[in-house]
């Protein structure tokens, strides 16, 4: 531990690397005055940092009361799981990569959040093409149980949008739990001209507390050749809202479910 790190500073730490439960157990021990007992039931890296804190307790000038120091750790464990509320953003690119770049590849990121997922994930493409990764995680994810959502664009709907079927290159007859959408030609727009749009949002979202959007579709081409650039969301409120919103174009109607 750094010889100048306060007893302050070392409940932070306590408290941002150890599980709450842990947390409100010591200082539960603290106010009590059970503070002989505190760590006790720790082990491992909690009993090493539980160890740190005590040491710069001791070693402050004017060591503080044991309710002090839980007060801390309560006032730290609060703070910290605010802050993992609050919204990180890290972008995501494809494409050429500089000496100094620190950016995520599209692939890996988007594996990695399918990967992540224990409850729920949503994924909405314009096109899906040679992506076996993608499709083997996505089995995977239903075979975990979880309700997974495909938004898809698709050659018999779209009017001539898209030039191919998805399905077959994204599920592989591996994820036949997943729920499958498409946005049906007769609930689209049409301008002067008699033109209709497409579904060309290119985003997934897990457990509605990350969301990842991207200008890459599901391809060969967006993952290795193009150049795209994406951003991954976590927490604040765009996740939530994001899967939200699908499951009101779903209850709506607008999205129409497929066999």
């Amino acid at each position: 531990m750094n010889n100048h790190e306060t007893w302050l500073d070392s409940c932070v730490k306590f408290a941002a690397q150890v599980s709450p439960e842990a947390v409100a157990r010591v200082a539960d021990h603290l106010e009590t005055q059970e503070a002989g007992r505190a760590g006790m039931f720790l082990s491992g890296d909690a009993a090493r940092l539980y160890g740190e804190m005590v040491d710069a307790c001791n070693r402050s000038a004017r060591p503080p009361e044991p309710t002090a120091v839980a007060l801390a750790l309560r006032a730290a464990a609060r703070t910290v799981a605010l802050e993992q509320q609050l919204q990180r953003v890290e972008l995501v690119w494809s494409g050429p990569s500089t000496v100094s770049s620190t950016l995520r590849s599209t692939a890996p990121a988007l594996l990695e959040l399918i990967h992540s997922a224990h409850e729920s994930l949503y994924l909405v493409t314009f096109a899906a093409y040679k992506v076996p990764e993608i499709a083997e995680s996505l089995a995977g994810a239903v075979r975990r149980g979880i309700r997974v959502v495909l938004v898809l664009e698709s050659d018999s709907i779209s009017g001539g949008k898209v030039d191919f079927d998805p399905l077959p290159h994204l599920l592989c007859n591996l994820a036949t739990g997943a729920e499958l959408y498409v946005w049906p030609l007769e609930q689209r727009h049409r301008d002067a001209r008699g033109r209709h749009g497409s579904l060309h949002a290119k985003f997934a979202v897990a457990d509605r507390r990350r969301l990842f959007v991207s200008s890459a579709n599901l391809t060969e081409y967006a993952f290795n050749l193009n150049i795209e650039l994406g951003v991954m969301l976590a927490g604040g409120s765009g996740p939530p809202e994001a899967a939200r919103h699908v499951d009101e174009l779903i209850r709506l109607g607008t999205l129409r479910r497929v066999s």
